[in-house]
């Protein structure tokens, strides 16, 4: 069988289908909900963050370099 032209399938292979999952279980809501706002200025949300440290592992990633030397920039103007 070759697949010519699928939505599903693309070069992150089944990442796809765990965040729909996780879009089923309404996770980026429990986040948004449960977790501290975030800056206004801001142009994500808990569901991005987590979503990207997930999607890591999902696709075949071994660890999460240190994210406060990697973000650190990225979050410094961030309240706590």
């Amino acid at each position: 069988m070759k697949v010519l032209n699928s939505s599903q399938i693309n070069a992150f292979g089944g990442i796809n289908f765990v965040l729909d999952e996780f879009d089923k279980m309404h996770l980026g809501d429990f986040l948004q909900s449960n977790l501290p706002v975030l800056s206004p200025t801001t142009f994500y949300n808990w569901k991005d963050i987590f979503y990207s440290f997930a999607s890591i592992y999902y696709c075949g990633g071994d660890c999460i370099e240190d994210s406060k030397t990697v973000l650190s920039r990225q979050f410094s103007g961030n309240p706590i």
